[in-house]
């Protein structure tokens, strides 16, 4: 049976794949792109696994990274965790409404606590993945629509620094597990800096372009836990658009194509 939202303040998407739908605020955080690429990148790590991957999402909003994650890779059993209650609510509802019960779990609460939630347990985890806050509170674009409360806290560091996401990755990770993340291209070497002090060694990155004219906005990172250095890659630019706007070959097989 199909969630209830109401059509004056949100909305229901198709995510084009495996049929999951989700409902979005209309003047809340509604995802873009750096999600989409987030959760395709997140899918090609442990490509082979069969059993089970215990996964933990760290700011999950909506659900969407999770849902996205889940079309792709079904072995996937992930904690997706929630600071804001309105944000939170749409999780559940998202969750049901695609019928992932099983395989998501939603969990109200801040990173910063994450020792205290009793569905997380220390040094468990295979895999854990988030799209941070982008920018320290009181820096960064703060555009009118912005101003939105809901916004405002999916955007800055207002629930948790990026060292509190981190922390919180190495407290989940077993030994050997893999952390990714998607985050702006000016805060890499904080990012790699953090992931060290944590114990996640940085494995490889891949950095966004907006086109080729154009340098990296973005990167994606991967790390594993309690690895030794050595063997970092650098993958090739993931480029989205030509110069005349168009969406290119590889952004359009990531939306569109179920692998």
């Amino acid at each position: 049976m199909d969630e209830q939202y109401n059509e004056l303040t949100e909305s229901i998407e198709q995510l084009g794949r495996r049929g999951f739908q989700l409902i979005q605020s209309r003047d809340g955080y509604r995802y873009g792109e750096d999600t989409v690429l987030l959760s395709h990148f997140a899918s090609l790590q442990l490509v082979g696994r069969k059993r089970m991957v215990r996964a933990v999402e760290l700011g999950a909003n909506n659900g969407v990274a999770s849902l996205l994650l889940l079309a792709r890779r079904p072995n996937f059993r992930i904690i997706a965790i929630e600071k804001q209650r309105k944000a939170f609510e749409l999780l559940v509802r998202n969750v049901n409404l695609n019928q992932q019960n099983q395989s998501i779990v939603p969990v109200l609460g801040d990173v910063r606590e994450i020792k205290n939630m009793s569905e997380v347990t220390a040094a468990e985890s295979d895999f854990c993945f988030c799209n941070p806050p982008y920018f320290r509170t009181g820096s960064g674009p703060v555009p009118s629509r912005e101003l939105n409360k809901d916004r405002l806290e999916s955007r800055f560091e207002i629930h948790g620094a990026l060292e509190d996401f981190l922390s919180a990755a190495a407290y989940v990770l077993r030994f050997g597990g893999i952390f990714v993340m998607v985050h702006r291209a000016g805060r890499l070497a904080e990012t790699c800096e953090l992931m060290r002090k944590h114990k996640i060694e940085p494995t490889q990155v891949r950095f966004i372009h907006p086109d080729v004219t154009r340098p990296a906005t973005a990167f994606l990172i991967c790390g594993k836990k309690s690895s030794a250095p050595g063997g970092f890659k650098v993958l090739p630019p993931l480029i989205l658009r030509g110069t005349d706007g168009q969406i290119c070959e590889e952004l359009n097989a990531i939306y569109n194509s179920e692998e």
